[in-house]
């Protein structure tokens, strides 16, 4: 059974030491959900962690704009193990930690 609060986060941090042996740190985190089991895609916890923010979707949809995912019983919000590898990685939270540190390492 899932636990009564299913909030949760995904979270990565990185710490770079320069030369000049200066520390450096940059996070990321998103925020999400804990499901049921879905999908095959990913390893881990991915098939249960399912992200706040969703990529935008790719399924056709119906005349309404309705996605046909929804008629057919499948739920609308992804989780990771559901993503592509595209819409996960362009989402990721070690990307989202990478790219905080290097625009500290960019700045004066």
């Amino acid at each position: 059974a899932l636990a009564t609060d299913p909030t949760a986060w995904a979270q990565c941090h990185i710490g770079y030491l320069s030369p000049k042996e200066e520390i450096m740190y940059a996070h990321s985190r998103i925020d999400g959900n804990i499901v049921a089991p879905r999908g095959t895609n990913g390893f881990g916890w991915d098939n249960i962690f399912e992200p706040a923010e969703q990529p935008p979707a790719t399924y056709p949809t119906t005349v309404t704009g309705r996605p046909q995912m929804a008629l057919a019983g499948i739920p609308n919000r992804l989780t990771f193990a559901e993503m592509t590898t595209e819409q996960k990685n362009a989402m990721s939270m070690r990307k989202g930690a990478l790219e905080a540190l290097i625009k500290r390492l960019e700045r004066p």
